[in-house]
């Protein structure tokens, strides 16, 4: 909703962010949502193992990162990392 640091706002407040914004895309569009994207990225942590618990108690499925990388089949769902979007196929299938 407003893009806090996950880790560091209380559990009221982290659960009002992650419920809010579940709730306000799943009215937006109408259908279920089940894979949450971490606010922000960078140097400091936006997710920790208390946000992950939060995430699975709040019906979230995955969560994705902004870590760089690709998700393996040992990933866990709620630590996934992320490819960089291109325009150029090519230069996708280099970071493989």
């Amino acid at each position: 909703m407003t893009h806090p640091n996950l880790p560091s706002a209380t559990k009221d407040e982290a659960l009002a962010e992650i419920r809010g914004c579940k709730s306000l895309l799943e009215t937006q569009l109408e259908i279920e949502v089940s894979h949450f994207a971490y606010p922000n990225g960078g140097s400091v942590a936006h997710f920790d193992d208390k946000t992950k618990v939060l995430l699975r108690e709040t019906g979230f499925q995955s969560a994705t990162t902004s870590k760089a990388g690709k998700p393996g089949f040992e990933s866990d769902l709620f630590e996934l990392r992320r490819m960089r979007a291109t325009e150029n196929l090519s230069e996708m299938l280099w970071e493989f």
